[in-house]
């Protein structure tokens, strides 16, 4: 081949490829245009840029059906939900949208998170670009105020605990977190099923979507082989519920367990072991562990234990007389003396540290009818007092009252009227106040104490609905509730325990919550 030759075909090889760079350029150019016009979403001549593009590069692989996860969801108020469908086939890419049928209880926020809007039910349609339908219903309750989660449980190494962030209210996965803090003691999954790994304690912390929190302390033992429960033996009132207790050694402990009774027309028992004296007589509780150890108690039903009297006239006045700071021997006992005489009954706030002493006057205030309240372990005001302390002082004078009388206290007095949030939120025990103080603890004056009654009456004013405050460990306190239960009786008061008064005035008492009167 000459070199004039070579030449031009060295041109021609050289404007091929300038001919096919080009085309190269032009082709890059165009799928940039075509990209920035579908980035930017826009639409020519009916045209939809975005979506041919993405066709061409991505092409649509048709579903031939589509489900819901759930045929039906449970949501709080104001709670999110990222919808979850299938596809058929599974690598089927084919775009759905959704639509509510009530956009007031349930609101499609983005293309696909649900939001519940308010308390309802309503159905959410999923509709795929190829026209194929699926449904899915949904329930929005309220959302959760508080959580009912116990602070404490004992449980067995071998069995497992479902904890129910709310009692009576559904609502569905992902509406509670829960985390251990010590996984080599217990784990616990997304649905809040604990199951034990090893012996020891952890905490576990629940936490609702809409941020509210609480913490259960989690005690794992070893599997018992033997137990009591209530040592035995307890006496209750009629329509008076008391909740059974299980007592371990030390080291063990089980949470599951399942209650039967003898004779339910005398005592019927719950799922939880609260026992309610039907008819005066007495019948045995059976109480069975998940690893069918069982253990029995002898429940007594005397009227005159019951802690509302169904006698008592609604029409009459009502106060009710509390002693504080007690027991003492000698005091207690001349206070319970005068109450008797007067068909009297009141609720005495014990002081735990007081109680081994006082066994004997303990039993006599309970089983004369009255209604036993705490008063802290050793009446240490709660601000003086570190949180750990201060479940203490409710936990150490409940489990002395347990051990002496086989029932818990059922209210609490703050010493010194001072609360804190362990004693409201924790306690688990209605707190009471008071809203007549006879400073029976400042005077020491038994003139002074029965004046500070007399004073009320004297003001052509009345003492219906209020809850009297005085201290059974004073000297001067006795012969003042003698001269007090005289004048009361005389106008027509019945004088009667807090409960009773709440039940008459038609309150359930709340634990937790402060109550001062009922009016």
């Amino acid at each position: 081949m000459s070199k004039k030759h070579a030449a031009q075909a060295q041109t021609k090889k050289a404007k091929k490829q300038h001919r096919f760079a080009g085309i190269l350029l032009l082709i890059f150019v165009i799928i940039v245009a075509l990209l920035s016009a579908a980035w930017a979403g826009l639409t020519v001549a009916g045209f939809d840029v975005y979506r041919e593009v993405k066709n061409i590069l991505f092409p649509v692989i048709n579903a031939k059906a589509i489900k819901w996860e759930h045929n039906s969801i449970m949501l709080g108020n104001g709670q999110k939900y990222e919808a979850k469908l299938n596809l058929t086939p599974s690598n089927a890419t084919s775009e759905y949208t959704l639509t509510s049928t009530n956009e007031k209880v349930i609101e499609i926020v983005e293309d696909n998170l649900i939001k519940a809007k308010s308390v309802g039910s309503c159905t959410v349609k999923a509709t795929t670009e190829n026209g194929l339908s699926a449904y899915c219903d949904f329930t929005v309750s309220e959302a959760p105020d508080k959580l009912d989660v116990p602070s404490e449980v004992d449980m067995a190494v071998s069995e497992s605990y479902q904890i129910v962030p709310v009692e009576g209210k559904e609502y569905g996965d992902g509406s509670f977190t829960y985390t251990s803090s010590n996984e080599l003691v217990a784990t616990v999954n997304s649905k809040g099923l604990v199951t034990p790994v090893d012996m020891g304690e952890t905490t576990i912390t629940v936490k609702s979507y809409n941020n509210i929190k609480t913490q259960l302390k989690l005690n794992v033992g070893q599997t018992p082989i033997k137990f009591t429960l209530n040592n035995g033996k307890i006496g209750i009132g009629i329509d008076s519920p008391v909740q059974l207790q299980c007592e371990f050694e030390d080291g063990y402990g089980a949470n599951s367990r399942q209650y039967s009774s003898s004779d339910e027309k005398i005592v019927t028992v719950d799922e939880k072991g609260y026992v309610t004296g039907r008819h005066e007589g007495k019948a045995t509780i059976t109480c069975t562990l998940f690893n069918n150890i069982s253990a029995e108690c002898e429940v007594t039903v005397d009227d005159k234990l019951s802690k509302v009297r169904s006698h008592l006239d609604p029409s009459k006045p009502m106060v009710a007389l509390t002693f504080d700071d007690g027991p003492d021997g000698k005091n207690t006992q001349s206070v319970l003396n005068t109450l008797k005489k007067y068909d009297a009954r009141a609720t005495f706030f014990v002081v735990g540290s007081r109680l081994e002493k006082e066994k004997k006057m303990l039993k006599a205030e309970y089983e004369q009818g009255n209604e036993i309240g705490s008063h802290s372990w050793d009446h240490k005001y709660a601000g003086d007092l570190s949180t750990k302390q201060q479940r203490e002082e409710i936990t150490k004078t409940n489990e002395a009252v347990h051990d002496i009388l086989g029932i818990y206290p059922t209210l609490f007095r703050c010493p010194g009227g001072i609360s804190c949030d362990v004693y409201e939120k924790e306690g688990n025990i209605p707190i009471i106040q008071w809203s007549i103080d006879t400073r029976d603890w400042e005077t020491m004056n038994t003139s002074s104490t029965y004046k500070s009654i007399k004073k009320v009456f004297d003001k052509n004013e009345n003492l219906n609905g209020d809850i009297v405050l005085m201290h059974d460990i004073q000297d001067s306190t006795p012969p003042a509730v003698e001269k007090i239960c005289k004048l009361l009786d005389k106008k027509g008061y019945q004088m009667v325990t807090v409960s009773e008064l709440a039940y008459y005035n038609g309150v359930d008492l709340e634990n937790g919550k402060i109550y001062s009167s009922f009016y």
